[in-house]
């Protein structure tokens, strides 16, 4: 394998170094023209001899190492490489070959130095190439400087023998401890040199200290002085800062107090705003709610003047109307009072005559036609109706009537079956008023209301041969009539059943006490039994058989 060339060489080496030196930038070789960055290498070899001078120089690097290598490595100073340090520690353009000898031997002290791990791992940690180049160096040394070590170095002086040897040896050993020692002298001398030039430039800038500090001194007296001046203006000065703390900290506060004025003022500005928008607002709406309200108070005052006016016109019409009925009762009570008279007068002038009902029947019959008189005339289609919802209206009324006076008749009757055991003496004429009173009404409804029907059945004969009537009506009109012929058969023998009881539970003659002739308040006279034996209940149901005879002919 061929030798690597001296450029390649020098890049290995110097890659080498920068690894080891990793605190320095090595570019190129003329980094290593001081020898600090050799020192660095060496001294994880050994410190104590490789310590680095306070100015370092290639020259002494030069020295130590030569020393290391012929007193620690005990290699001969011949076997050594003869270097031109001047030329190798030039800065510009140092010699290459000088340098390259100085970093083999270098290399070897690492190579042959028990505390060579750092440097050897840094040879590891280069590029391939790199670290083949240093091996290919590495082995060139071992190899150089091994041989040399054991092979004693060639002379062409004969040997003279053993006397000679020793002397040689002996002068060669002196030889080495003068170099040794020379070598010693000249680091001490250089050490001392730049101890001196060390302490030389020290005591130069100690005196330019010194007078700078005995200026620096006088200017400390004047300000001394000045400080003694100034203290009283010192002083006051600081009652100056401290009362115009006190004016600024005012100040602020005024500053503050301006400002939360204004805020306080803006605040009341939108406040009032905000007040008047609020009463605008509430304005508004209290005018609206006071439209709102007066238009429904006028609303529903109109509607109270109308709901006034149509009472008074109902009032008006009710005041009619109670007019019409009372008018109507006085005629109805007159009516009464005339119809019990006729009663009294044919039950006192004919109580034996068996013709009598009949006779009473048409009379009253005749009265009742003179009360309410029908017309002869001939009748339209729209009189016909309302005639017959006027007989229906009756019918209803009657049918009503007759339920409403039987409740009270069999009330009444109940009243006399609990009375009339115990104290038939004390029986009030005032239940017998009441019972005569309801079997009169009776009879005379029915009468009238017979004779209407019977009118009314004449006219729609009579109108039926000139028109067709609807056939329901006439049924109804037929129906009506015949249930009312039943009610008075069963009324008329309800009647009867009652006065045959009344006469076998009450003895009349010792219950009623005779009545005045001129009272106006005076109750119906007791009916008498005939001479035939008939009481006067029986003629008015011989009289109601009569009239419902003479009306079914």
């Amino acid at each position: 394998m061929s030798m690597p060339s001296e450029a390649e060489a020098l890049t290995a080496f110097i890659h080498w170094v920068q690894t080891i030196c990793v605190g320095r930038h090595i570019k190129d070789v003329n980094a290593l023209c001081d020898g600090s960055a050799l020192f660095e290498v060496l001294q994880g070899v050994d410190d104590v001899h490789f310590l680095p001078p306070r100015s370092s120089s290639l020259e002494t690097l030069h020295r130590r190492v030569v020393s290391f290598c012929t007193q620690e490595l005990h290699i001969p100073e011949e076997v050594l490489p003869v270097i031109d340090i001047k030329e190798a520690s030039k800065e510009r353009s140092p010699s290459k070959s000088d340098l390259l000898k100085l970093l083999r031997l270098v290399l070897v002290i690492v190579l042959k130095s028990d505390h060579n791990d750092e440097q050897v791992n840094a040879m590891q940690t280069l590029s391939l190439d790199e670290q083949l180049i240093m091996k290919q160096v590495v082995e060139d040394v071992l190899s150089d400087y091994t041989s040399s070590d054991t092979t004693p170095p060639t002379t062409k002086e004969p040997i003279d023998g053993g006397a000679n040897r020793e002397e040689v040896i002996t002068l060669r050993r002196d030889v080495e401890l003068g170099k040794q020692r020379l070598s010693d002298c000249q680091d001490q001398l250089a050490h001392t040199e730049s101890h001196v030039d060390r302490v030389t430039t020290e005591n130069k800038e100690l005196l330019s200290q010194l007078s700078a500090l005995r200026q620096i001194q006088h200017e400390r007296d004047a300000l001394r002085d000045q400080l003694d001046e100034a203290k009283p203006m010192l002083e006051a000065y600081k009652k100056q800062e401290r009362s115009l703390s006190k004016v600024r900290e005012r100040a602020e506060e005024a500053t503050e107090l301006k400002r939360s004025v204004k805020e306080l003022e803006k605040q009341i500005a939108e406040l009032m705003e905000q007040s008047s928008e609020a009463a605008d607002r509430t304005a508004s709406q209290l005018a609206e709610q006071h439209r709102s309200v007066t238009l429904k108070s006028d609303r529903k005052y109109t509607e109270l003047v109308e709901e006034h006016t149509q009472l008074a016109h109902e009032h008006e019409e009710l005041k009619m109307q109670l007019e019409k009925l009372m008018e109507e009762r006085r005629q109805d009570q007159t009516q009464m009072h005339s119809l019990l008279e006729r009663v009294r007068t044919l039950e006192v002038d004919t109580p034996h005559d068996d013709l009598a009902p009949s006779l009473d029947l048409e009379t009253q019959q005749q009265e009742f036609e003179s009360m309410s008189p029908l017309e002869d005339d001939p009748m339209s289609s729209t009189d016909v109706t309302v005639m017959m919802d006027a007989v229906k209206a009756d019918v209803t009324a009657l049918r009503n009537n007759l339920t409403s006076k039987h409740a009270e008749a069999e009330n009444l009757l109940r009243k006399l079956e609990k009375k009339a055991p115990k104290e038939a003496g004390k029986t009030s004429t005032k239940d017998i008023k009441n019972i005569g009173d309801l079997l009169t009404d009776s009879f005379r409804h029915e009468d009238l209301i017979m004779q209407r029907l019977q009118r009314c059945w004449d006219h729609v004969n009579k109108h039926m041969q000139q028109r067709v009537l609807s056939s329901p009506v006439l049924t109804d009109v037929e129906r009506e009539r015949d249930a009312l012929r039943q009610e008075q058969r069963l009324m008329a023998s309800a009647y009867h059943q009652l006065s045959q009881r009344l006469y076998r539970e009450v003895s009349w003659q010792h219950v009623i006490p005779p009545v005045p002739v001129d009272s106006d308040d005076r109750v119906p006279e007791v009916p008498r039994v005939s001479g035939s034996g008939l009481s006067w209940i029986a003629q008015q149901r011989n009289a109601v058989s009569g009239a419902l005879g003479f009306t079914s002919k």
